[in-house]
């Protein structure tokens, strides 16, 4: 039911934001067909996550090694 309900309220969703007049009450502007912007894949999304994770694994090592007190 949990996934369900989730599936609708994204088709819904998609569907509310395609209406023009929502799109302008909302002012959400209307992207050009003739862009020569490529989406980010689903791996360039892990990649980032990867590094983004390996920083802050990098941020949190270092604040530990400068809370020791020895």
């Amino acid at each position: 039911m949990y996934v369900l309900t989730g599936i609708t309220a994204m088709l819904v969703q998609t569907s509310v934001l395609r209406l023009d007049a929502v799109r302008r009450m909302l002012r959400i502007p209307v992207l050009p067909k003739n862009t020569d912007v490529k989406p980010v894949t689903f791996g360039e999304s892990i990649d980032h996550l990867k590094k983004w994770f390996r920083e802050q694994n990098q941020v949190a090592q270092e604040r530990a090694l400068k809370s020791r007190k020895w």
